[in-house]
């Protein structure tokens, strides 16, 4: 028996998703917030759309994933001091005066509290935009299939977010899916599969389709009993 519970999608700094269940969800084990420096390499730096916040997924040494989130207006500064190919890149976060939101994110006041290493960061496909340009127009989800809701994880009530990275190319479809934040090993596989399968309206950069970075959240959410 499989249960795929309702769906819906938002889009954010990169893309949400929600499968609900009517089951009573478990108390999950709460992060562990980094110290006062943080410092981690850069997994994606994404934008919802020309004016929105830009959201930064930075990854420490042991694991630990952090969003960064960066007003509108330091955007461009931002891309600047990232440089076009930021993936890996070291970056450290000043936690101070830095106000700390829920689930370990984190947003910055002034670009004064990041300070970016200088090490060379990897290779990258130089094919792929960032939907932080400014004349780039995020890609927009015009299908995306209801993501399977694993009984025996239901059953255990296990509920939270599983985060993913990876690229819609030029054609409209999901490549080089990655699991950034994981819940569970069944549910990583699940929410990966139902990605694969979406399918948008692709990116824009002067009317020209182009192949962009995105953030994927596909939250399994239990509700409480009636």
């Amino acid at each position: 028996m499989t249960s795929t519970g309702r769906f819906r999608a938002i889009l954010l700094a990169g893309f949400a998703v929600w499968a609900a269940a009517e089951c009573t969800a478990l108390a999950m084990p709460a992060l562990q917030e980094p110290d006062s420096t943080f410092c981690g390499r850069v997994l994606s730096v994404t934008c919802a759309s020309r004016t929105s916040d830009a959201r930064m997924l930075l990854e420490a040494s042991d694991g630990y994933v952090l969003d960064v989130w960066i007003p509108a207006p330091m955007r461009e500064d931002l891309i600047a001091r990232l440089g076009e190919r930021h993936p890996q890149r070291k970056v450290c976060v000043a936690r101070d005066a830095a106000p700390w939101l829920t689930g370990g994110r984190i947003r910055t006041r002034h670009l004064g509290q990041l300070t970016v290493g200088d090490d060379p960061a990897p290779a990258a496909r130089e094919d792929v935009a960032s939907t932080c340009d400014p004349s780039v127009q995020p890609p927009e989800p015009l299908h995306h299939p209801a993501v399977r809701y694993m009984p025996e994880a239901m059953r255990a009530g296990v509920s939270g977010t599983v985060t993913l990275s990876g690229i819609v190319e030029a054609d409209g479809h999901v490549s080089d899916i990655h699991v950034v934040r994981s819940l569970d090993e069944g549910l990583d596989a699940e929410a990966t599969k139902a990605f694969t399968q979406w399918r948008f309206r692709p990116a824009l950069r002067m009317g020209q389709a182009v192949a962009v970075a995105v953030t994927a959240e596909i939250a399994f959410q239990t509700s409480a009993p009636r």
